[in-house]
């Protein structure tokens, strides 16, 4: 819950920006609560937790079955 909430081009807290990455989005809900993550991968100074993060979720997730890479 403590990441920003869009880490983008323009946004602070990503002062180097790369264009044509991917982007994802993020939401948690958790105990009344909802966060809401949007992470363009152009942006590189995004926090490395939330690189692991999204990559634990797509290995949890076995979203390689559905996606083609």
């Amino acid at each position: 819950f403590r990441f920003a909430d869009r880490y983008a081009m323009g946004q602070p807290g990503c002062e180097h920006f790369a264009t044509d990455l991917p982007s994802v989005i993020t939401e948690v809900r958790m105990d009344g609560r909802v966060k809401r993550v949007e992470h363009d991968h152009g942006c590189g100074d995004a926090p490395a937790a939330l690189d692991e993060l999204e990559r634990r979720i797509d290995e949890v997730t076995e979203v390689g079955k559905w996606v083609r890479r």
